[in-house]
Parts: structure tokens; C-alpha cells; sequence
């Protein structure tokens, strides 16, 4: 197999890149999604013994390059039935994150559907979150999960997810003419997130509750890192703190809005305006707001805890996360009056939410969740 694109080459492995191979295979930190953290402690012998048997027919192990430089490896193996196993490593660090995996995979799934194979099916380890969200990009439908199904060298057992894509669910990156679209990101919240002009209380702003402007709360801040790393935005953002006060609402009507949005991306940034008592109703209804935008299998939701220091809370809201997948992320860190704007505003109210720095602070920590997360550009 040949393919070239651009900078991007992908060609069949040959005996001059098996020493490159077993540098890379023998490394625990590429292989340790797959299973081998110490390495498959193998040789360019070996490995040139067991490619050598490799044919169009039944597998093939390929090398990626990139302007010329190998940067890693990917393969196809034909399983019968007109379906093809695929696998992929990105192994050069300085090549990841930088969208090539999404391509990559398009050029050989591409080139696979046009050989007469009509299902690609691979599987993934349950940990590797941004291997996961580029598959379900390109169309992959999970198909199991594999609980404990295998045990790595550390003897820490694994479970994987078993994906499978069909011609029409494809969705090429590496068509020319195919749209790029940008990242739907929905941010719900309350006061920090969004206020209107109260000038009763000191407030004449029209963006998160004590930024000095408009660009300098989080959601815009957070708007701008995603767009500097090349991840172009499209926002939605709401103050939802009729929510978090009254939260047995019918959440299909209230949030009828966002879900006709179709986010890529959520940010539930709310729960500080929820009394005492009414907590539980209020995880309760939070774990069913996140299943809800989870029902797209494309959607991450990000659950971001609360500003001020609230343990109850913050517990709740955290488990309500694990529950149904959410990616949690606490801002316990920014629970002092260094991120407040104190002294800045005459009302204590609006003097206790962030401050430019503590917008920035909450901005930061919500973007290295987006990158943990696989959604700055992809494998």
C-alpha cells in the first residue's frame, strides 16, 4: 500500500524500518495504551521475520511519515467478511495533538473501503479518551465494552471498547472538500458565567460577573485558548441560575435550546445559587442534564465545580460526573480571596465572584480538561 497526501505518506513497512520499529515498540511510554507500559522488549529481527509475511490479502504494517520523517506506525488485517481490524500509534511526541491522526486514518480507511471492505472495526483501551473521541469523529459506533477483559504487564487490569465503522457512517477528514467544522461549544452557568448591566448593585457589565471586560471572563478567555490552538469556536453560553435554584424543571423544555444546539463540547459551570437544602434534588437533576447531552455519543460534557468552597457540592456534583461519564473538573484550587475581585467593587456581592485573574485561573483549568480530553485538534 501507498498513499501520499500533502506531507503525509503512508507505506508498507520494509526491513530498513524494523530497528525504527523496535525502538518504538520496546518504548512502555507508546505502548503503554496498548496494553505493554514496559515495552514488547522485541528485535528488528523479529520483527522483520514477522513482516515478512505481510500481503495486501491478509495484514499489512505501515509507516507514517510525516515531510519525510517517520513519526509512526499503522495497520490493517483482514479479519473475513469484507472487514478490515485497523490500529494506529502516532509515536513521535511532537506529532501528537497536532490533528495528523484523524487524517491518517481517513487516508487508510479511505483507501480500505475502496479495496472492497465494507466494515472497519478496531478497539481501544477505555483510559485513552482522545483515541476515543477522534474514532467517534470519523464515524466509529462502539460496540461493546469489555470490562477487566485483560490484565497489562503491571498486572492492572483493562477494559477496552470495541468500535465499528460501515462506508456510509464515514465522515473523511482528509476529503478537500469536505467542511471543516468548528467546535459547538456550549457553556451553561450562572452570574460568572454571564450577567446583565445591575447598576443597582455596582454592576454595569454585560458578560461573567467581575471581568473588567468582555474578553476577560472565562468563557471568552476560554474561547480565545481553544481558537489560539488552532480549534476554531462556535459559542453558546446561558445563565441558567433559574436552574439551580428551582431545579425539578422539565429539562427537555428548559434546555430545549441547547439541546437543538447539537454541542461538541459542554461546560456545566453552575450549582453555586442551589440553597443548602435543596442539594440533592439539584445532583439529581444535574446527573439527568448531563445523561441527556450524552445521548450524542459525539458530546463531552465537562462538569466544573464550584468557585467558592462548598464540599457538599462539590462531592455530589463530582459523583453525579463519574456516574455517567462526565469529565470532572474541580476548581478547588481557586477557593481563596486571591482570584475574588475584592476591593474592586464597592458591593460584596459582586466583589466575591472572579476577578480577571480568577476568570483566567478558570479558564486555564476547563482548557487543560480539553486537552486531557483529545478536543484540541485530535491524535
Amino acid at each position: 500500500m501507498l498513499i501520499r497526501y500533502r506531507d503525509i505518506c503512508i507505506r508498507n513497512a520494509g526491513p530498513d524500518d524494523c530497528a525504527q520499529l523496535a525502538a518504538w515498540w520496546n518504548d512502555g511510554k507508546v505502548m503503554a495504551h496498548a496494553g505493554f507500559p514496559l515495552g514488547l522488549n522485541t528485535t528488528a529481527e523479529e520483527i522483520a521475520e514477522s513482516i515478512s509475511s505481510d500481503s495486501d490479502e491478509t495484514r499489512r504494517r505501515l509507516i507514517i511519515e510525516y515531510k519525510g520523517l517517520a513519526i509512526g506506525e499503522t495497520s490493517y488485517g483482514n479479519v473475513g467478511d469484507r472487514t478490515a481490524q485497523i490500529g494506529i500509534k502516532i509515536c513521535e511526541p511532537d506529532y501528537q495533538e497536532k490533528g495528523l491522526g484523524r487524517v491518517i486514518l481517513s487516508l487508510l480507511i479511505r483507501r480500505l473501503f475502496e479495496n472492497g471492505f465494507e466494515k472497519i472495526v478496531l478497539d481501544t483501551n477505555t483510559k485513552n479518551s482522545r483515541a476515543q473521541h477522534v474514532y467517534e469523529l470519523l464515524g466509529f459506533r462502539k460496540v461493546r465494552i469489555n470490562e477487566n477483559a485483560w490484565t497489562d504487564q503491571l498486572g492492572e487490569p483493562q477494559s477496552s471498547i470495541d468500535y465499528e465503522l460501515l462506508r456510509d457512517g464515514f465522515h473523511d477528514f482528509s476529503d478537500p472538500e469536505r467542511e471543516v467544522f468548528p467546535l459547538k461549544l456550549l457553556i451553561l452557568g450562572n452570574s460568572i458565567t454571564h450577567h446583565s448591566p445591575a447598576p443597582d448593585i455596582g454592576w454595569t457589565g454585560d458578560w461573567g460577573m467581575a471581568a473588567s471586560a468582555r474578553e476577560k471572563d472565562f468563557v471568552h478567555q476560554l474561547a480565545a485558548m481553544l481558537e489560539a490552538g488552532g480549534t476554531p469556536v462556535v459559542l453558546r453560553e446561558r445563565n441558567v441560575a433559574e436552574f439551580e435554584r428551582d431545579p425539578n424543571q422539565d429539562l427537555s423544555v428548559f434546555f430545549a435550546g441547547d439541546l437543538a444546539f447539537r454541542p461538541n463540547a459542554v461546560v456545566l459551570r453552575i450549582c453555586e445559587n442551589t440553597p443548602a437544602e435543596r442539594l440533592d434534588d439539584f445532583a439529581a437533576a444535574y446527573e439527568k442534564l448531563i445523561l441527556l447531552f450524552r445521548l450524542d455519543p459525539a458530546c463531552t460534557v465537562f462538569a466544573v465545580g464550584p468557585f467558592w468552597k462548598n464540599d457538599r457540592a462539590e462531592a455530589l456534583l463530582s459523583e453525579a460526573a463519574f456516574r455517567t461519564g462526565a469529565r470532572w473538573i474541580s476548581l478547588s484550587p481557586l477557593h481563596s480571596e486571591e482570584y475574588q475581585a475584592i476591593g474592586q467593587f464597592a458591593h460584596a456581592g459582586v466583589a466575591g465572584h472572579p476577578s480577571d485573574k480568577g476568570m483566567k485561573a478558570i479558564a486555564e483549568a476547563v482548557f487543560a480538561g480539553f486537552r486531557e480530553a483529545g478536543l484540541l485538534g485530535g491524535a
